[in-house]
């Protein structure tokens, strides 16, 4: 087959989730004073939600993790080093999670996957996502604007991307904090090179249902005009 042929529509499902606004991004359902992490997921080994606890736990880091499985109690185990800081929740409701999304300092995702929903659905909520440099993962995150990515699959260098995230993170919010009553832009970011809730949310629009089915429309229509071009060619000879 030739692959100039092809032309790729996404067809994935995300959260619909609804505009953004300050009233949404100040509130702080958890009560994490300094932000949090978070990550929801079915809890299997190969999602390796290990790497994630024990890389907050290093960097002294909030974490909530979200979802049931059969490495729950491993999990549990884990989260007890420091119960203060790592949350662990079986089931939430997805309005109460859409909030939690909203207000995370970022989605963190260890694992390797040819997609990964998760993640998608945290940047429509306008959530950055620290994720493995490998994987489908590669496909729709932009390094440095809706999230950054760490090299390898172990916790330090996961720590490492975390730890780079809270400086430019903190570095930046003491920026916004200084220059606050001169900015004139709504619903600025708290972070210079990452992309504003709203910019990191238009970032996931491509899986969204409607998208899906504009960008479908479209094809079949040039495929549809394509192919009447051909016909009227051969009619004409």
């Amino acid at each position: 087959m030739d692959t100039r042929q092809c032309e790729t529509v996404e067809n994935s499902q995300v959260l619909n989730c609804q505009a953004l606004n300050s009233q949404a991004l100040s509130s702080d359902p958890c009560g994490c004073s300094s932000g949090y992490f978070i990550n929801f997921s079915r809890q299997v080994g190969w999602k390796r939600l290990d790497l994630a606890i024990l890389a907050c736990l290093k960097e002294n880091q909030p974490l909530i993790l979200i979802g049931d499985g059969p490495e729950h109690k491993n999990l549990e185990r884990l989260a007890n080093r420091n119960p203060k800081l790592i949350t662990l929740h079986s089931v939430m409701p997805q309005s109460e999670l859409k909030e939690y999304l909203k207000n995370a300092k970022a989605f963190i995702f260890p694992s390797e996957e040819p997609f990964g929903i998760a993640p998608v659905e945290a940047l429509a909520a306008g959530c950055p996502v620290i994720t493995y440099n490998q994987g489908g993962a590669k496909d729709y995150i932009l390094d440095g604007k809706n999230g950054l990515f760490f090299e390898q699959q172990s916790v330090d260098s996961l720590a490492k991307s975390i730890k780079k995230f809270n400086q430019i993170y903190s570095e930046s919010e003491n920026r916004t904090e200084k220059n606050k009553e001169k900015s004139t832009v709504k619903n600025q970011a708290p972070h210079s090179s990452l992309l504003s809730p709203q910019e990191i949310s238009e970032t996931a629009e491509k899986f969204s249902n409607q998208h899906f089915k504009t960008q479908l429309e479209h094809y079949i229509k040039e495929t549809l005009k394509i192919e009447g071009i051909l016909f009227d060619k051969k009619q004409s000879d």
